[in-house]
């Protein structure tokens, strides 16, 4: 019995953090960071504002467990593309994946990137909590058949590959998504550039 009662608790607090992590995204999305409260973001949970600190020691906290929410949907999701047979054509599909993962979800990348650059405090507690973002094991697995198919050759470093590409996705979303307005359909034009260049000197 008491097993079992453990069971329903757990399985109750993870529904609850989960309703107000969901919450806190809308939350933090419309009134931003400094915006958005506490209560407003347990009123909009229907759940008691006391469980924000319980659960996540505060505000802060939850944002960094929202950010973790947005990263687990990436590393766990089913990349919404086939196999593709060569590696220019993979890591164009790999990139406009991660274009479309920030572009539908703008506002809220827009309020990440703030906190960034104007709270030391929040930067912090993302460096020392948040979880890595070079894990991706389906775009790796993608890329290792390549390795095994003979298209790739054995002395490329996948996690390079990666971190290149999302380091290239995510400057044009700033630049000139953010700072600039530039249209999605651009930005797929620019990467097309970058990847097709940059493929030449992996494929075998």
């Amino acid at each position: 019995m008491a097993v079992k009662q453990i069971k329903a608790k757990t399985k109750n607090r993870e529904a609850t953090e989960e309703r107000l992590i969901l919450a806190a995204k809308q939350i933090f999305s419309k009134y931003g960071f400094n915006g958005a409260t506490t209560r407003m973001i347990a009123k909009k949970a229907d759940i008691n504002v006391a469980l924000i600190t319980r659960y996540f020691d505060g505000k802060y906290g939850l944002f960094i467990k929202v950010l973790e929410f947005k990263h687990r949907e990436v590393v766990e999701a089913v990349l919404p593309y086939t196999q593709k047979e060569t590696i220019t054509e993979e890591c164009l599909a790999y990139a406009y994946y991660k274009l479309q993962f920030y572009m539908q979800d703008l506002n809220f990348f827009k309020i990440v990137m703030a906190q960034f650059l104007t709270d030391p405090k929040f930067l912090k507690k993302f460096q020392e909590t948040l979880l890595t973002f070079d894990n991706f094991t389906t775009f790796e697995n993608r890329m290792k058949y390549h390795i095994d198919k003979g298209t790739l050759s054995k002395d490329v470093k996948l996690q390079s590959v990666f971190d290149d590409i999302e380091t290239q996705v995510f400057g044009l979303v700033i630049g000139e998504v953010l700072i600039r307005g530039e249209k999605e359909e651009e930005i797929k034009n620019r990467l097309r550039t970058f990847i097709t260049q940059y493929c030449k000197s992996l494929e075998k």
